[in-house]
């Protein structure tokens, strides 16, 4: 039996990672679904990236494709702090105010 990987996605854990993945993008609606299991999500007024983390080093990729490791070294520095070896993350970049309100602006000034 292979040891799987906590990345997740059915992978064993010495499968390569996939090069690339689309962000998990919401959807419009008119309404709520009026049954059935569903999650909503806070918007956030940020960044979206996509983080790779390849043998404990972080990769951070904006929706365009673009490294932005370098222009949020703080961050990418934090997640290899992480203690995983290999995954994927997506997620949005957001700078809170003191009274936890989204800051773009200030999210900006990361950048």
């Amino acid at each position: 039996m292979k040891k799987r990987s906590m990345s997740g996605g059915g992978r064993t854990a010495d499968e390569p990672l996939p090069e690339s993945i689309a962000p998990q993008l919401a959807t419009l609606a008119r309404r709520p679904p009026a049954s059935g299991d569903w999650l909503y999500e806070i918007k956030f007024d940020g960044y979206r990236l996509m983080c790779r983390v390849e043998q404990g080093t972080a990769k951070l990729i904006t929706r365009g494709g673009h490294d932005w490791t370098e222009k949020m070294r703080t961050l990418a520095t934090a997640i290899d702090g992480l203690p995983v070896e290999n995954a994927w993350l997506d997620g949005e970049v957001v700078v809170l105010t003191e009274s936890g309100v989204p800051d773009f602006q200030r999210t900006t000034e990361c950048v």
